[in-house]
């Protein structure tokens, strides 16, 4: 895959990226219809970003889902996993999950 190539730090910039997109289009979303046509074509593509991103995540298993939600798409306090996750097992997962995610929308 194209973002296997990239390192971890350059993933997380691109997952923070992905995130700023994801909210901005979750708010634009918010205010219009799904699949309502507009006159300013990028603001329907923004809205086509969010559904991706919303089919993506609901493929993928709840902790996956939940990471990348709370560390990117809808952020958390930092340290939210903490009660959850030992920290191995957090990043495992965060490794995991952003793998996944990435596939799948480059795919």
């Amino acid at each position: 895959m194209l973002t296997r190539n990239l390192n971890e730090k350059d993933r997380h910039q691109l997952m923070l990226y992905l995130g700023r997109m994801y909210r901005s289009s979750a708010l634009k979303n918010k205010r219009h219809s799904m699949y309502e046509i507009h006159e300013d074509t990028a603001q329907y593509i923004n809205l086509e970003v969010a559904y991706e991103f919303d089919q993506i995540l609901s493929g993928m298993e709840p902790f996956e889902q939940e990471i990348l939600r709370n560390d990117y798409l809808l952020p958390k306090a930092a340290g939210w996993w903490k009660n959850k996750y030992a920290k191995a097992a957090y990043l495992q997962h965060k490794r995991s999950a952003i793998t996944t995610f990435l596939d799948c929308l480059y795919t």
